[in-house]
């Protein structure tokens, strides 16, 4: 089941495996330059692909193929004619491995525009560097944008919007969240978040901090298997219990140098994930 915590609703629909995502030329331009080999940036950009969805493909708004997708047979994927956005990308469904799969949505970094984008008019600047300023972006590099998770008593997701993200102005406020969010009133999830996710959150710190890219209003998605008994289980057998991803490229673009501000808000993440199981 397709679940979307964050975002504009209406891009994303699942197909299966793949999920179909209605995006912009901007974003359609960063997983083209990014999946593109071109001789000494191979290596950082690889080490950046492998915290993306996988792409397999890239179709325009007609629903024909750009030259060199897809890059796996998709004969069994139906292509969209877009009413919004230009291109579809096939991408890896990401909540697929997992039964009941809670959701954490988290926006990164404290600048949430593209400043290279010389068609953003001052305004539009301005209103974004106020809103990011505004809430717990600008000051910590990270927003809640909204989650949801598994309550096996109602045998129902329960989801929390935006709202509550934006409201936030302290490290507390995101630390309350966050423990709502990652389920930390069940002992295994303590266990699974010391174990599993705190190292992932570190190695993304680490890879980003090595890759030349500027992640403008992108999120980072955290994703855990929802039902304890089945999280007991796969604990048990050694087998994947969560996912640690970025997504939502629209705004974001190669550079010389690393996103300071996105790197803020990873350490920011680490932190608070440290305090939720001391």
């Amino acid at each position: 089941m397709l679940i979307q915590v964050g975002g504009h609703p209406g891009i994303v629909q699942e197909c299966g495996q793949y999920v179909l995502k209605s995006a912009l030329n901007t974003e359609t331009m960063f997983y083209e330059t990014t999946y593109k080999t071109s001789g000494g940036s191979d290596a950082k950009k690889a080490m950046f692909r492998a915290w993306m969805p996988l792409c397999y493909g890239i179709a325009d708004a007609q629903g024909h193929w750009l030259p060199g997708w897809p890059r796996i047979p998709l004969d069994d994927v139906q292509l969209p004619q877009l009413s919004i956005g230009s291109h579809t990308l096939v991408l890896e469904n990401l909540v697929r491995p997992f039964v009941y799969a809670n959701v954490c949505d988290i926006k990164l970094g404290t600048i949430l525009y593209n400043d290279q984008n010389t068609e953003l008019s001052s305004e539009k600047r301005e209103r974004m560097h106020q809103k990011a300023f505004d809430t717990t972006s600008g000051t910590f590099g990270i927003r809640i944008t909204g989650f949801c998770t598994w309550d096996a008593s109602k045998q129902a997701f329960v989801q929390s919007g935006k709202a509550p993200g934006k409201a936030a102005r302290t490290k507390e406020d995101l630390q309350r969240l966050l423990y709502d969010a990652w389920v930390v009133s069940s002992p295994v999830r303590e266990r699974v978040i010391h174990t599993h996710l705190l190292p992932r959150i570190e190695a993304l710190r680490d890879t980003l901090a090595h890759v030349p890219v500027k992640i403008r209003s992108a999120s980072v998605l955290v994703i855990m298997e929802g039902d304890d008994a089945r999280l007991q289980a796969l604990l048990a057998r050694g087998e994947r219990v969560l996912d640690v991803r970025i997504i939502d490229f629209a705004h974001s673009r190669w550079a010389e140098a690393p996103d300071d501000g996105v790197l803020l808000g990873l350490e920011t993440l680490y932190e608070l994930g440290s305090r939720l199981i001391a």
